[in-house]
């Protein structure tokens, strides 16, 4: 996995990565909540799943330069009002569920190694 830097982005930690198929971010949140990528793309309401997706948009926006409309597509073909509407959800969540708290900023530390290639 060969992380792309893409020159000309306001803020150079934003990677994109060359592999959609093999991005860290859905791998790294799969493998941490012991769920797979299929069931995190479907269209079940599974709280655990829910919260899966919740990550999975908060970190693909913070470490790719995907739109609102590709990260919805990344997460099984969801509108970006969806991903918006999730990334309210990580804030909320993040800042007072202190479990969900801990499952972010262990799967963020996982995350910064691709955070730092340059």
């Amino acid at each position: 996995m060969n992380p792309i830097i893409y020159v000309g982005l306001d803020n150079y930690n934003r990677l994109a990565f060359l592999n959609r198929q093999e991005d860290p971010v859905l791998n790294i949140v799969s493998e941490v909540m012991g769920i797979s990528l299929d069931q995190i793309k479907s269209k079940s309401r599974i709280h655990i799943y829910v919260t899966a997706r919740c990550l999975i948009c908060h970190f693909l926006r913070e470490y790719t330069s995907l739109t609102l409309s590709a990260i919805g597509k990344v997460i099984g073909d969801r509108d970006h009002s969806t991903v918006i509407y999730q990334l309210d959800q990580f804030k909320n969540l993040y800042q007072y569920d202190y479990e969900f708290k801990l499952l972010a900023d262990k799967i963020n530390d996982r995350l910064s190694v691709y955070k730092n290639v340059a």
